[in-house]
């Protein structure tokens, strides 16, 4: 009885490989993929049918590799390294991996990444402390383009970032050293020889808005900017 086909043969003649193209100055040498996979398969004491088995690559497509007739997609070549517990990775020329970039890295308002050669910064706020823009029209970030990179990766999310969030932490900020300065004039006045004491300001939080404010204001107010119904009228700002 004649013997039957063999499984781990193609079932048509191999098809020509493409002539090698020529090399460019400098380029690094293509790895030799089906002396990998004929090295996986001595490493594990597979058959060309085992391995495709084990690794759900094509015997078929393992034999045309290893002839040379064809490669490996990434991810075939992948999981043949798995069968024997090697894995895929990107070396420079002293043995450094290279690492992927964040795969949940920040994001502009229509949801699609930054150009990965440009840093992503916070973007600058340009409206007031008081300024509430309609959802989802704010920018969160930028990208800023140039070298050198000022960061190796994109910024991670952080709710922190939103801009309404930064004025309000700008605002605070600003109302606590205001505070300050009032209780540093405040401790002034009292050490100084004084005909009268010095009353405890009174000012409604509308005059640390004006105090604080980020747009000119009238000249008649800005040399002690109050409401119009504040009745400390204080000049300890």
């Amino acid at each position: 009885m004649p013997p039957g086909p063999d499984p781990t043969a193609g079932s048509g003649p191999d098809p020509v490989p493409d002539p090698d193209p020529v090399p460019r100055p400098g380029a690094a040498p293509r790895p030799d993929v089906g002396g990998l996979v004929r090295r996986a398969r001595r490493l594990a004491g597979l058959s060309q049918r085992g391995l495709g088995l084990a690794s759900d690559v094509p015997a078929s497509v393992l034999s045309h590799v290893e002839r040379g007739a064809r490669d490996l997609s990434v991810e075939q070549l992948a999981d043949v390294a798995a069968v024997v517990g090697f894995r895929i990775a990107l070396l420079d020329e002293v043995g450094a991996e290279m690492v992927p970039m964040r795969a949940a890295a920040v994001r502009d308002l229509g949801g699609r990444r930054f150009p990965a050669h440009v840093d992503v910064d916070l973007q600058p706020s340009e409206a007031g402390w008081d300024a509430q823009p309609p959802a989802g029209t704010e920018r969160w970030y930028t990208h800023r383009r140039g070298q050198p990179l000022r960061a190796d990766d994109h910024r991670a999310p952080d709710p922190a970032d939103d801009p309404a969030r930064r004025r309000a932490a700008r605002r605070q900020t600003a109302l606590r050293a205001a505070h300050v300065e009032r209780q540093r004039w405040s401790a002034v006045r009292r050490l100084a020889p004084q005909p009268d004491p010095v009353p405890a300001c009174a000012c409604p939080s509308a005059c640390d808005d004006l105090l604080l404010a980020e747009h000119p204001l009238p000249h008649a107010l800005q040399r002690v900017p109050h409401v119009q119904e504040c009745r400390c009228r204080c000049d300890v700002a």
